[in-house]
């Protein structure tokens, strides 16, 4: 998450604790001038997941199937939740390697460009270096085929997925849901994001799980299709 004591990141945060006190986002009227909101909604989950896991343990948060079928999330006392506090950049930067390298096999952020990291946890230039790692679709030529570029700075970041089929497709079904405002729309916001990914647990006696379905008491209802894809190693 970012440095917020320069330029739009600090505006951008203010913002996101806006929208995140409301009932509802209403998230068709979001724009250009969302910039950081959208920064926070993609790294806020990634970095929840591995810069509070101290937290996690110390607060003793593991959960046994046996609580309950649907857990709400603990408040965890997150170092960036007060509204003079700054998100460290060291724990964005490692929560958006979490989802380069792990949630970006499944999930897109379709609505953050790499223009909008800039001040954020990347330089201009460090910002072109990265949108030029992946591989954009501009276009079709004349035999509909994708036409293929680097990205550039202007780009969002793309979809795992061509199309909403090809991820139904992959994935039984399901589409995995982006990611650009998942902390903004999720009750708990890191909280919640952070639970479910540690939360992963045996299923009570007496629940059985269908093929592909795993058990996670954070989740409504407490079945989910997404596998366990964070594991905690503790020396203690």
């Amino acid at each position: 998450m970012a440095t917020v004591a320069n330029r739009v990141a600090r505006q951008a945060f203010l913002k996101a604790k806006t929208v995140q006190n409301s009932t509802q986002a209403n998230f068709n009227t979001f724009n250009e001038s969302s910039k950081g909101v959208k920064i926070i909604g993609l790294l806020a989950g990634a970095t929840a997941a591995v810069g509070g896991v101290g937290t996690f343990i110390a607060l003793k948060g593991a959960v046994h199937a046996s609580d309950a079928p649907h857990v709400h999330p603990p408040a965890f006392p997150w170092y960036h939740g007060g509204y003079f506090t700054e998100l460290d950049e060291k724990s964005v930067r490692r929560g958006y390697q979490v989802y380069k390298q792990v949630c970006s096999a499944c999930h897109s952020v379709s609505q953050v460009r790499f223009r909008e990291m800039v001040g954020v946890i990347f330089t201009e230039a460090e910002a072109k270096a990265e949108a030029a790692e992946y591989t954009i679709i501009d276009g079709y030529d004349e035999n509909s085929q994708p036409v293929k570029r680097p990205g550039k700075i202007f780009d969002s970041i793309p979809s795992p997925y061509d199309n909403k089929i090809q991820a139904e497709n992959a994935n039984n079904g399901v589409a995995p849901p982006d990611l650009s405002y998942v902390v903004l729309g999720r009750e708990g916001g890191e909280d919640y994001i952070f639970s479910l990914l540690t939360g992963y647990c045996d299923p009570p006696s007496g629940v059985n799980l269908p093929e592909g379905v795993y058990y996670n008491p954070y989740f409504p209802g407490g079945l989910i299709a997404m596998a366990q894809a964070l594991y905690m190693k503790s020396s203690i």
